[in-house]
């Protein structure tokens, strides 16, 4: 499980890590970006957790952040909503199963780029305002 747009304290990363056995997770990692800076890369394998810094910023783009989700199964994140139509025709061309943290708005913009995605399994949360 791999949360690109998250760090150690995001409530997603927190709650996946806290439901880890539950989930039958065999490693959890989040990334963090880092503006004019090294990023974060935490760890979790279901006892000790290790926090890293990136050799790059930490977006989703790098290519260190590249290669973990080419290595991941799923991907799980609230992505920053002003790069929104970005992210996810970057996650499409990985195919990798996502699960979105989204409110009502941009499922309405990002929902044709959806469509084209179609060995893919998106599950999209949506938040009330």
């Amino acid at each position: 499980m791999y949360c690109n747009c998250d760090g150690p304290t995001s409530e997603i990363y927190k709650l996946l890590k806290e439901r880890f056995n539950m989930y039958k997770m065999k490693l959890l990692v989040a990334t963090k970006y880092v503006h004019n800076g090294n990023g974060i890369k935490t760890t979790f394998d279901g006892t000790n957790e290790t926090v890293e810094q990136l050799d790059s910023d930490g977006s989703y783009k790098s290519k260190e952040c590249e290669d973990i989700l080419n290595a991941s199964d799923v991907v799980i994140t609230n992505p920053p909503f002003s790069k929104l139509s970005d992210y996810i025709p970057f996650v499409i061309d990985h195919n990798v199963d996502v699960v979105l943290i989204v409110n009502m708005i941009n499922v309405l913009c990002i929902f044709p780029a959806l469509l084209t995605a179609e060995h893919m399994l998106f599950y999209i949360v949506m938040l009330t305002l």
